[in-house]
């Protein structure tokens, strides 16, 4: 608040006085005006960094779900891989235990056969063998694919690791740029506290001003009054009463 000094000389005085005082006040509030708008210059670069990472961070976060997806995916067809190959690999094992046994009888079971269709029995070992080897292949199959699905999720879980670690770095820093937001808002409202203080006491200032302003005004109307009446009644023999001017202070007292 504006306080009027009690002991002033002159309204004119005082005036230049509040006159000096409201230039200084306005210096002081242009510069938390340029102090305001560069914390807003700031705040709005934050909020467009904000809204970048926000926008990578959204991203990412979509990538490493379709990863962990695919991940799942991949899973579950290398188990379905593996218990088909188990089933393969004991069927074949059943098939070549059934070859070997009949390789060791091979004599005997021709011998017992001999009257019957021997090119018929040869046939079935034929077909066993064929089978077998029909096995081999689809093991062998099951085993390339499993290989390629284990390379395919070891891919894709290199990825999911390297997202996670740049969605932690941009979770950081998008945590830092929040901190930085919160620091320059808090600033803005100190700014702006400041600011409404030179404004008010600016405001106050001029409507002293405009007081005492009043005040000259009405005093040199009443000395230019004084004036006339003096020059058109001259009294050579009556002393004149000294003509006293009120201190500012005074006349806003009124």
């Amino acid at each position: 608040m504006y306080s009027q000094p009690i002991y002033a000389e002159s309204p004119k005085e005082e005036y230049r006085k509040v006159q000096r005082d409201i230039k200084k006040h306005k210096k002081k509030l242009e510069s938390v005006i340029k102090q305001e708008q560069s914390v807003l210059d700031e705040l709005k670069k934050v909020n467009l960094e904000l809204n970048d990472i926000e926008r990578k961070l959204k991203s990412q976060r979509e990538k490493i779900k379709k990863i962990k997806t695919n991940i799942s995916v991949l899973e579950a067809a290398i188990h379905k891989n593996r218990a088909a190959l188990g089933s393969q690999n004991e069927l074949l094992k059943r098939r070549l235990n059934a070859l070997q046994r009949i390789h060791k009888r091979e004599d005997e079971i021709l011998a017992i056969t001999s009257g019957s269709d021997v090119s018929q029995i040869i046939r079935i070992m034929r077909y066993l063998k064929d089978i077998s080897a029909y096995d081999h292949t689809v093991i062998n199959r099951y085993k390339d694919s499993i290989i390629a699905l284990s390379r395919k999720q070891e891919e894709l879980e290199r990825s999911f690791n390297e997202l996670k670690k740049e969605e932690a770095n941009l979770a950081k820093l998008d945590s830092e740029l929040k901190e930085k937001k919160k620091e320059r808002e808090t600033l803005l409202a100190s700014v702006r506290k400041e600011k409404r203080h030179y404004e008010n006491m600016i405001r106050e200032l001029q409507e002293a001003s405009n007081r005492l302003s009043s005040i000259i005004q009405e005093s040199e109307r009443r000395e230019r009054e004084l004036s006339k009446k003096r020059q058109s009644k001259p009294r050579p023999d009556a002393k004149e009463e000294p003509i006293q001017e009120e201190s500012g202070f005074g006349a806003l007292k009124g």
